[in-house]
């Protein structure tokens, strides 16, 4: 404030934070790799309701992690605001709380109410052979499951019908129905079997324009 007939001003800061309010809860759905949208915003208050600048938030997260090159920790603007723009999860996955705290003076964490947020997989980008790792000489393997994924690893749906074709690094080797497998449209999964005649080492792959190839190695 500034005092009548002094050429001095004094400033009354604000105290520890006492208050995180969450004042625009992010969306409650949103694509593994996209940050959160609308961006959740903060407000942090000391005990007399006065804004605190200057300090930091911190978003949490009850399981998996943001991303690693998210800013997960804002300083609060002149106005007290912190504001939450790149916030991203690539676990596909449901139950996840967003909640975001800031540290008093003696390190007790002042914590804002929460959000509920669901983590819906990205478009294909990949598939995966997962199975067994031997076999017997000529005996039928067991089944192998060629799964889509987004660029994550969540395993996404195909939009449409889709099919990989089969391929080895063993002349012998024999798919069980074909070499060729069928993901369709709404499905995320479809197996295999094979059969080699030669003991070895072997890559099996399953390859489609696109998409980037599953290997398996045996």
């Amino acid at each position: 404030e500034h005092l009548p007939g002094s050429p001095f001003t004094s400033v009354i800061a604000a105290g520890e934070p006492a208050v995180v309010q969450l004042v625009q809860p992010g969306g409650s759905v949103v694509k593994a790799g996209a940050p959160i949208s609308p961006a959740p915003v903060v407000v942090v208050r000391d005990a007399y309701n006065n804004l605190v600048p200057g300090v930091q938030v911190f978003a949490s997260i009850n399981k998996a992690f943001f991303c690693s090159l998210c800013q997960r920790t804002i300083i609060t603007d002149e106005e007290g605001i912190a504001e939450y723009r790149n916030l991203v999860v690539n676990k596909a996955d449901t139950g996840y709380m967003v909640s975001f705290f800031a540290l008093k003076d003696n390190g007790t964490p002042v914590n804002s109410s929460g959000f509920a947020l669901t983590v819906t997989p990205d478009a294909a980008d990949r598939a995966e052979i997962i199975g067994p790792t031997t076999t017997m000489p000529g005996v039928l393997s067991g089944k192998f499951e060629l799964i889509l994924t987004d660029r994550y690893g969540n395993p996404t749906k195909a939009t449409d019908n889709m099919v990989f074709t089969l391929y080895s690094t063993s002349p012998s080797v024999s798919f069980v129905p074909n070499n060729q497998v069928s993901i369709n449209a709404g499905q995320s999964r479809s197996n295999f079997r094979y059969r080699d005649n030669i003991a070895g080492f072997q890559i099996i792959r399953a390859v489609l324009s696109g998409i980037q190839p599953a290997t398996k190695t045996l």
